[in-house]
């Protein structure tokens, strides 16, 4: 729920006919992670990505694990999220 609300902000006016305003995103998602990272240890785990969903779209967490070490790095996150939201060019406006 808070991501979509929140990517329903980035796609607005800040990205206009291009598409994605992929910076914003970036920054959203680092934001979302420091919010969902409950024990602030830096990882996320399934138990804090689940607790986190609220019923909103989120990305499946076996999909943000890029190393399957069970958790997930900021960076995953950070990479993961460019995975699923390629730059402008390469994608259709909404």
């Amino acid at each position: 729920m808070l991501l979509t609300a929140a990517l329903g902000l980035i796609i607005g006016p800040a990205a206009g006919a291009q598409g994605f305003d992929t910076g914003a995103i970036e920054a959203f998602a680092s934001r979302l992670f420091d919010r969902i990272d409950l024990d602030r240890d830096g990882l996320l785990t399934h138990q804090e990505h689940e607790q986190a969903r609220g019923g909103g779209y989120w990305v499946e967490y076996g999909l943000l694990d890029l190393n399957r070490d069970g958790v997930v790095t900021k960076a995953e996150y950070l990479v993961a999220t460019r995975r699923f939201h390629p730059p402008a060019h390469r994608q259709q406006p909404i």
